[in-house]
């Protein structure tokens, strides 16, 4: 269900929550406040569902450490599992253990292995190259996960081949020459299996990269096959400068160009997917506070839910990377505006 929060209400739960968080990190000021007040009519009356990224497959203990330090359950915990590996194999536990907190599953569900001993590149895996799904090379594996969802009977997210606009991973366009129209395939195949399994209870999640190339839309299963469009997106700071990616960016400069496009290509609801900031180059806490309770709510009123990364990986995403930032990021995961849910319908 959604939140009930009224427009006045909601809106005095934002901007107290950024007041707060400014009195910690950096003052917000009289000016910030009179413009938001000025732009809240474009901010929806529903808070939207926060979310979190942790890899329960490795410990359920990492749920429980996040929960501590923010003192309260996310509307949504996401996790990876991998098909050619072990923790992709269907694990009915995992899900249970999110559901029976109340909390919405979101499996990113990646068709590789990471860990890959055929001596080529990681994202050059041809058992796992698009073509390889839409000709059954994959149904044993599909129809377990389908069965096993559809056992479920709960509202799970399944995000498959997350960020095909990049040439990171084998589902890539453009990767083991794969094309948008074979992801296009992929996807509705998959979706066909689901189906047949009775796996109503499933919610397609089809998320591109953000600060990427937007022209995406060739590989857009299309409204009858996705019920949320997405996007993942970080503000690297000058952690990967041997990458070209070494300047700090707003949360705005990040998603907005991707959020547009979004708009522009389907109707169903937005989500973030995948969210975080790195702590070199600026300062995360006070972007952490922008980006919640300015940014979002201001300039990005269709999105729903927002997923924050909450791993060691490239760079120390977590919401502890620092005193400052755990302490902005409970704040904003407290406030009225995080408090929404997705709901059993998009």
């Amino acid at each position: 269900m959604r939140g009930v929060l009224n427009r006045r209400t909601f809106s005095a739960g934002v901007l107290a929550g950024a007041a707060l968080i400014g009195q910690n990190i950096r003052t917000i000021s009289a000016r910030e406040i009179a413009q938001s007040r000025a732009k809240m009519q474009a901010v929806p009356a529903d808070p939207i569902a926060l979310g979190l990224m942790v890899e329960i497959v490795q410990s359920t203990a990492n749920l429980d450490q996040v929960v501590a330090q923010i003192g309260r359950e996310p509307a949504i915990v996401m996790f990876h599992t991998h098909w050619g590996n072990e923790s992709g194999i269907f694990n009915q536990s995992l899900f249970e253990f999110v559901l029976e907190r109340g909390v919405t599953p979101l499996v990113t569900w990646e068709p590789w292995r990471p860990l890959y001993a055929g001596g080529l590149a990681v994202s050059e895996q041809p058992d796992f190259a698009l073509r390889t799904i839409a000709a059954g090379q994959h149904d044993a594996y599909i129809e377990s996960w389908a069965n096993g969802i559809a056992a479920l009977g709960e509202i799970v997210l399944v995000r498959f081949g997350h960020e095909m606009n990049g040439d990171w991973y084998p589902w890539g366009i453009g990767v083991n020459g794969n094309t948008a129209s074979d992801f296009v395939e992929a996807w509705r195949y998959l979706h066909a299996k689901f189906e047949a399994a009775g796996a109503t209870n499933v919610r397609w999640v089809w998320t591109p990269i953000a600060g990427g190339s937007t022209q995406f839309d060739e590989s857009f299963p299309g409204d009858a096959y996705v019920d949320y469009v997405g996007m993942s997106g970080f503000n690297w700071g000058t952690t990967q400068q041997a990458w070209g990616v070494g300047v700090w960016e707003t949360f705005e400069e990040i998603f907005t160009p991707t959020y547009e496009a979004l708009q522009d290509l389907s109707d169903k609801p937005i989500i973030i997917a995948e969210m975080a900031s790195a702590e070199q180059g600026g300062d995360k806490a006070a972007w952490i506070t922008e980006s919640f309770l300015l940014q979002l709510p201001l300039s990005f009123p269709e999105i729903r839910a927002v997923v924050w990364f909450n791993i060691v990986k490239e760079t120390d995403w977590r919401i502890d990377s620092s005193p400052e930032s755990l302490r902005a990021f409970v704040t904003v995961a407290n406030s009225a505006y995080l408090a929404g849910e997705l709901g059993a319908e998009p």
